[in-house]
């Protein structure tokens, strides 16, 4: 029972270490709701169907370089393109026509002014794209719904989470090399 227990404690006390010494990483979403403009009953019900479809395509726009380098811009330079990019993600609600924007930083406040600076250009970006040529209406809107706040709970590192699998793991290995231990004892004992 030594090994398992000594197993554990180290796993443990590793765990521990790197969790706190991780820098905290806060998250700040913003959602958009993508819309187009129907006349009547059966136009509403084609057009949620065709934003329904757009939405996946907008998600993709989130992660090109255009869009990264006019939020870079927006958010005063202090970042560049290829930090923001590895800083956002998107997530498309199935059967929805809502996208929400997510950025993670160590500073609470720069992460909430990423997302919203993302939201902001995407929406723009959207207008220009879907406004067909000669034209001065965009067929298909990107709305914010619900601007990005500043988070106060970090989302990384998770301690609780970080320690209690670090105790599994620990305990699983410690129960292995005691099992390795005993069948590899080759003394007779009486």
């Amino acid at each position: 029972w030594r090994i398992v227990v000594a197993t554990a404690a180290m796993a443990v006390a590793v765990a521990a270490a790197l969790t706190w010494q991780a820098t905290p990483l806060y998250a700040s979403t913003a959602s958009i709701f993508v819309s187009t403009s129907p006349s009547d009953a059966s136009d509403a019900y084609t057009g949620n169907l065709f934003a329904t479809q757009r939405v996946s395509s907008y998600a993709e726009l989130v992660g090109k370089r255009k869009l990264a380098e006019r939020a870079a811009d927006d958010l005063g330079g202090g970042l560049g393109p290829a930090a923001l990019q590895s800083s956002v993600s998107t997530s498309v609600n199935p059967d929805t026509v809502l996208l929400d924007i997510t950025a993670t930083n160590a500073d609470p406040v720069l992460a909430r002014d990423i997302a919203q600076a993302y939201a902001e250009v995407l929406s723009d970006e959207v207008a220009t794209l879907e406004t067909p040529q000669g034209k001065t209406n965009a067929l298909v809107q990107a709305s914010i719904v619900d601007n990005a706040q500043v988070s106060s709970t970090p989302v990384s590192p998770q301690p609780t989470r970080n320690i209690g699998l670090a105790l599994v793991l620990g305990l699983l290995i410690g129960v292995g090399l005691a099992v390795l231990r005993e069948l590899l004892d080759t003394t007779l004992t009486s």
